[in-house]
């Protein structure tokens, strides 16, 4: 246990920090909405490419189970599907709002806040079934959301247009380089590798900051409705479901106790950067990903405890 309470205090917290840091800029007037929009242009446009192009471009797709990351992703995909028909349908969210609160209770941050923990519990293997999933998620979910996005948003617009601008896109740009590079093989110059790393990293931190600059400023009173079920279906509903559908399965390990435990870390940021780029409501969607970051201090340590 000593062990799990020093990787929340080295490794989540300092992490977490960074959002508190926008947070209280906001409050202070040290910074605004304005300034939160253009770190987050940089992320969406500028980061995230780069972070996303470096893992699938390292992926190595030979050594995937692919059996339990088509539970997951299933897990995923009917987590999503219910949380959104819950606030579109039943709370009355806006449609593009629902989709981002969906893909809050189910994408999760991962790389941050679980794999110190997976590492720790089941050795350099959980690092390969962590970059799996996040393989998926960035691909499909991230990939998926941001075309949903642009059908969403250009109602009216020609398929080819949609298209044209889709492919542009410089996450789905990263996207297909990172691929291509895995499967041919290539060998990247060094250079090419220092900036994606360089710049990647930034991602995360740049996300978090703008999030906690918007939550400084939202009215938390007028999520009292959505909040609390998005973080129950995430917290609750999509371990649960990610924990029945690998049980369906014969293989276990560290794969699946792995996909398990990465259920139970916080929603990611990236519903957040989507959602500010593409102009749709934000505050609602940065206090989910703030409520089960502070929640995951608690569950991540107990389903680790439970699986290891």
């Amino acid at each position: 246990m000593l062990e799990f309470l020093h990787l929340l205090a080295t490794a989540t917290l300092p992490i977490f920090a960074i959002s508190a840091v926008g947070f209280w800029m906001a409050r202070t007037g040290r910074v605004d909405q304005c300034d939160a929009e253009g770190v987050n242009v940089f992320a969406l446009r500028v980061a995230v490419p780069a972070l996303v192009f470096r893992l699938l471009a390292e992926a190595d797709f030979a050594v995937y189970d692919w059996g339990v990351l088509g539970a997951y992703l299933a897990a995923e995909i009917a987590v999503y599907a219910l949380t959104f028909a819950l606030c579109r349908f039943v709370l009355g969210v806006e449609t593009r709002e629902a989709l981002m609160l969906g893909m809050c209770a189910i994408f999760v941050n991962g790389v941050f806040f679980v794999l110190p923990i997976a590492s720790l519990l089941y050795g350099a293997e959980a690092e390969q079934v962590i970059t799996g999933i996040v393989v998926i998620d960035s691909t499909l979910i991230f990939g998926g959301s941001i075309l949903l996005m642009d059908l969403l948003g250009r109602e009216g617009a020609g398929m080819g247009r949609i298209v044209v601008r889709f492919a542009a896109n410089p996450m789905i740009l990263g996207m297909a380089a990172g691929v291509g590079v895995s499967l041919t093989g290539l060998t990247l110059p060094q250079g090419v590798l220092t900036y994606v790393g360089f710049v990647g990293d930034a991602a995360a931190p740049a996300a978090l900051f703008a999030l906690g600059v918007i939550l400084a400023k939202a009215k938390l009173a007028e999520g009292r409705r959505v909040v609390p079920i998005v973080i129950g279906m995430k917290m609750l509903i999509h371990p649960l479901v990610t924990f029945l559908l690998l049980g369906a399965l014969t293989v276990g390990g560290a794969w699946s106790a792995t996909a398990l435990l990465f259920t139970a870390g916080p929603a990611g940021a990236m519903p957040f950067v989507i959602a500010l780029s593409y102009g749709i409501r934000t505050e609602r969607i940065a206090l989910v990903v703030i409520v089960t970051t502070l929640i995951s201090l608690i569950t991540l340590p107990g389903v680790a405890l439970l699986g290891g």
